[in-house]
């Protein structure tokens, strides 16, 4: 490992969400939640008290003896949702910072060299950048997401004017145990490259960033670019 790549892991260590900091984001998000909860709850309430008013004649709303023991009902249930929910979000927040600090320790990072046979291109429809699918010689199937495409969108730009570039050669330096790949280098022949296909799946369908793809290459547009599947 270079002093470089050391760097950049001890820097995205340090930018990592501590536990604490995590919980105290979950208790953000579980008042927040409670609150927008609450009023959702309430409106609907209003709703059905002015249908029910309407209907029979009977006043059920929040000038009705029964208000009290409805926000008395309705408050508990719209904070134990929001704790739940609030709880569960922390729990599967990724937290890679023990595999950073494995990383850092051990020192040393893997070196890699692949053929690329060919290379598909998705476009996600939120900020407009692009995703490439890059496929080995042993059928295997990368994933790198091209930041700068999103930036130039955001900018209001042509993601396709991006300098990412994939080529038959492809030469990356990853860490072993987050796997996260501290550098990349293309070289040889340009690879043909058609035009980007529309991401339809929603974000959490969406493989991981520079992983391995489980989607089989001939079904990715199958798979990514049509609703339902």
């Amino acid at each position: 490992m270079t002093d470089k790549e050391r760097k950049f892991l001890v820097e995205l260590l340090a930018c990592t969400p501590s536990k604490f900091k995590r919980w105290m984001e979950g208790a953000q998000n579980a008042l927040v939640l409670w609150a927008a909860s609450m009023l959702g709850m309430v409106l609907g309430w209003l709703i059905l008290a002015w249908l029910i008013h309407l209907l029979v004649n009977l006043e059920v709303g929040m000038r009705s003896p029964y208000a009290l023991g409805v926000v008395s009902l309705l408050a508990p249930v719209c904070g134990l949702y929001a704790i739940c929910s609030s709880v569960q979000w922390v729990r599967n927040w990724p937290d890679p910072s023990e595999a950073l600090r494995q990383d850092i320790s051990g020192g040393k990072v893997l070196d890699e060299t692949y053929n690329v046979i060919e290379a598909k291109r998705f476009k996600e429809p939120e900020h407009g950048g692009l995703i490439y699918f890059l496929r080995m010689d042993d059928d295997r199937v990368l994933v790198i997401y091209d930041h700068e495409s999103i930036a130039l969108e955001m900018e209001g730009e042509n993601a396709l004017s991006s300098s990412f570039e994939p080529r038959r050669e492809l030469h990356i330096v990853r860490a072993p145990s987050t796997e996260y790949i501290l550098e990349q280098e293309f070289s040889g022949e340009k690879l043909e490259l058609s035009a980007p296909v529309d991401l339809t799946v929603p974000p959490d369908q969406w493989p991981e960033q520079e992983s391995w793809c489980e989607i089989p290459w001939l079904e990715l547009e199958r798979r990514l670019g049509m609703p339902g599947f």
